[in-house]
């Protein structure tokens, strides 16, 4: 059970990601589930290097977890235009 400990807060994580989102948006419920792999992490007897990755993989996927294409978009300043 050993490698299983290790991948627990994965499996976590992907199966709330799997479930369908509430009304507060697809978007957030991506949030929650690393939130929870995360939180399932500390709190288990996953090692301290695991907790780590997945803090890892929560700062570089937050961009595309936390904020649609469409409002990744808008946050883009446009080239200003000339005069």
């Amino acid at each position: 059970m050993g490698s299983l400990e290790g991948l627990l807060p994965v499996i976590v994580a992907g199966v709330i990601a799997l479930f369908p989102a509430p009304e507060a948006g697809q978007h957030a419920w991506y949030f929650f589930a690393i939130f929870a792999g995360v939180i399932v992490a500390d709190a288990g007897a996953a090692a301290g290097r695991g907790v780590g990755l997945i803090a890892w993989c929560w700062a570089l996927l937050a961009p595309y977890v936390l904020f649609s294409p469409a409002e990744l978009a808008k946050a883009v300043p446009s080239p200003p235009t000339p005069a």
